[in-house]
């Protein structure tokens, strides 16, 4: 093999000119049957199967709409090719998209090197080199059906325009391409038997991909008229001339089907076709002048809108806001888009609908920073104004009715979420890189994502203390987790509870990681048959006492309730077996003597402990009584905080919380009263041991003449 360095340009000519080969179609064909089909090995769907689209050898979307987009370069010849040379296609390929990998981060490497031999002073990751490589082979922020699930509620305000000028109705979409991906399933099972019938000159997997009119009218019901308006307006009619080279305008991203013959289509990544179909309309738009300000409009008006309607099936509709303006001296200062308030918490959302442009995307790091400081840094930058502006009484906050709206000022955490609305590639990596924030104690680190990882966390952390428990540990912990998709960091954190070593400063987090969540979210939003939940955060607490605190939190929105529930949500499943067991030994002892019970645990490598009461007692009574015992708990085991759940053994319900979280010290009064409760305990204490009083001293230069 040479050793010579091709350059990326010279490999994208070779796979030019392979592309445009007699029959290479059908080498499309077969790659995407290896790599893009997902195969289940049983009648249920498994990690195992979800693992096998994470193998380094599988091609990725964006190579092979790269090899989609070359053979557009000129007419396709469908002549089958014969074994042998369809085999030579296929190896070609592999080699010269492996070369083409390596061509784009070489460059890369060597300026890496140059750094570090130079000892410049120099970040090497904000080069147009570093970020066309990684912008390239990103992974997929989305997933397929989410593109299709969004579409219609991204475009539900154009209908009438797409209607007049395209001909067709939003929901025949979902069932033309429901229709089309269920034919290449049926045509998938049955080509290994069609294989045997056939000599193997004419063995292709190209006619899965294939589909006709009648196919879908057939299954539909649906007008042939109907149907062809659809397909047409994401058919490529062209030689793709403005494809040149990586990054350039590639016509097969908005128009992914390829046309055959008068009734017959192809259609080789869905992906690509849900996601034109989600993106797509708003550039017909931008074609009618007439319509473009109401496109404009429309499209700001749905991120905002959608996560205002996620926001409120989890928080409730009273704890959110949608576009608040603030004033000071009746001046407007600032704009919060989604504001959501729970507790001692708040949670600023500002939206911005910005894709990466293709200059971006061929590596000019100066249009990477820009599109960058658009889509996100002014974003956070507003959302930070907004965050010490809630904080301070003198400012006034209206909603869009101008009516007032009155908030504590005394949050604990203040998160920010900085969202787009649109597939941004790298946007992890970028934002690690690029993004300039402050911190405070209140106002924590941003959070940026785009619209589809909301959807999803909203999907598995449907409750207002597991949602805010992660932005909490997201965001306290930005620099330490590192991944290609905040999917994987999401999945990660829904089987490990996003945890880290004490002796690990930062993690890699792998892609496969979230084969457990893509399992989980195909089984919820396409009724796959499998498990629906990751094994984790979500299942440790189920059908336990403590498990119904959680998923009833949104009933009891109090500080102390929040706190004692992130604070459950740290412990290990074995802490909350001990926990709930010891609850349910006090039930069953009130049951027996109907008097108040109660037990305590402490936790020393967290510096904190927990007591629980059960009982009847008036609130106040129980109240004062757990307060006094956490404190004193608190106080004997020189923790840092300590928290107090009192549960009605009647019915094992919550029915308050308190909390004591000052740092520990030493107190003469409290010291005096464990002394107190040590002896009457008939405790015999030492005179030259340490006072329990916690001074320090020995008992005998102590508390030992304290009544």
């Amino acid at each position: 093999m040479s050793n010579i360095k091709k350059s990326e340009a010279n490999i994208f000519k070779e796979l030019e000119e392979l592309c445009t080969s007699s029959g290479y179609i059908h080498a499309i064909a077969y790659l995407c049957f290896r790599d893009n089909m997902l195969i289940m090995s049983g009648e249920e769907i498994t990690v195992d199967d979800i693992l096998n689209q994470y193998s380094d050898e599988r091609l990725i979307r964006t190579e092979i709409s790269t090899l989609l987009g070359l053979i557009l370069k000129k007419d396709i010849d469908y002549t089958i090719p014969s074994p042998k040379s369809l085999q030579v296609y296929i190896d070609k390929t592999d080699t010269l998209l492996k070369e083409l990998h390596k061509a784009m981060y070489e460059p890369a490497q060597d300026i890496f090197l140059d750094i570090l031999k130079n000892k410049k002073d120099e970040n090497p990751f904000i080069r147009g080199e570093f970020l066309k490589e990684a912008i390239f082979y990103s992974a997929e922020s989305a997933y397929d059906f989410q593109y299709l699930d969004l579409f219609t509620k991204k475009y539900s305000k154009d209908i009438q325009w797409i209607k007049e000028n395209k001909g067709f109705e939003l929901e025949n979409i979902r069932l033309i391409i429901d229709t089309i991906i269920d034919l290449q399933l049926e045509k998938a099972n049955k080509l290994r038997n069609t294989f045997i019938k056939v000599d193997p000159s004419e063995w292709t997997s190209l006619e899965i991909f294939q589909f006709k009119i009648n196919d879908i009218c057939n299954k539909t019901s649906l007008s042939e008229e109907g149907v062809i308006n659809v397909l047409e307006s994401f058919t490529s009619y062209t030689n793709n001339k403005e494809f040149v080279e990586l990054g350039d305008y590639n016509i097969i991203n908005s128009h992914p089907i390829l046309k055959k013959d008068i009734d017959t289509y192809i259609l080789f990544q869905n992906y690509s076709f849900l996601e034109a179909i989600y993106e797509s309309p708003y550039y017909w738009f931008l074609g009618d002048s007439s319509y473009t300000d109401k496109a404009n409009e429309h499209r700001g008006d749905f991120t905002e809108e959608l996560s205002e309607e996620i926001f409120s099936n989890i928080f409730g509709k009273k704890n959110v806001y949608k576009n608040i303006n603030i004033y000071e001296n009746k001046k407007r200062v600032g704009e919060i888009d989604v504001l959501v308030t729970f507790a001692n918490r708040a949670i600023i959302l500002q939206a911005k609908s910005k894709k990466l442009t293709l200059g971006a995307r061929k590596g000019n790091d100066k249009l990477i920073a820009s599109d960058f400081k658009k889509a996100i840094q002014d974003s956070y930058d507003q959302g930070y104004d907004c965050a010490k502006f809630i904080q301070n009484s003198k400012y006034e906050l209206l909603d869009s009715s101008d009516n007032k709206i009155t908030l504590r000022s005394d949050f604990k955490e203040i998160y920010l979420i900085c969202i787009v609305s649109e597939h941004y590639p790298s946007l992890a990596f970028q934002t690690q890189e690029f993004l300039k924030f402050e911190e405070t104690n209140v106002i924590k680190p941003p959070f940026v994502m785009d619209i589809f990882l909301l959807d999803v966390m909203a999907e598995m952390l449907n409750n207002p203390l597991y949602f805010l428990s992660y932005i909490n540990k997201r965001t306290t912990q930005f620099k330490k987790f590192m991944a290609q998709s905040e999917l994987s960091i999401l999945s990660y954190h829904l089987k490990r509870n996003l945890y880290l070593e004490n002796d690990i400063s930062m993690m890699m987090i792998e892609d496969d990681v979230s084969s457990d969540l893509d399992l989980a979210m195909l089984v919820r939003r396409k009724a796959f048959p499998g498990k629906d939940t990751p094994d984790g955060i979500l299942t440790k607490f189920h059908g336990t006492i403590i498990g119904n605190f959680l998923e009833k939190i949104k009933q009891y929105e109090n500080d102390y309730a929040v706190e004692i529930g992130f604070f459950l949500l740290t412990l290990s499943e074995e802490s909350i077996i001990q926990l709930n067991n010891g609850i349910q030994r006090a039930i069953d002892l009130y049951q027996l003597d109907k008097k108040g019970h109660d037990f305590t645990i402490g936790f020393d490598n967290a510096s904190a402990g927990l007591t629980i009461h059960i009982n009847t007692l008036d609130y106040d009574i129980a109240f004062e009584s757990l307060l006094d015992h956490c404190k004193l708990r608190k106080y004997k085991q020189k923790a840092n905080n300590w928290f107090g759940l009192c549960i009605d053994p009647n019915n094992k319900q919550f029915k308050f919380g308190v909390m004591s979280n000052k740092e520990w010290s030493y107190s003469k009064d409290m010291g005096g009263y464990v002394v107190q409760q040590v002896r009457k305990s008939k405790t015999k204490i030492e005179r030259n041991e340490k006072c329990p009083c916690g001074s320090g001293k020995k008992y005998k230069k102590c508390c030992i003449n304290i009544k």
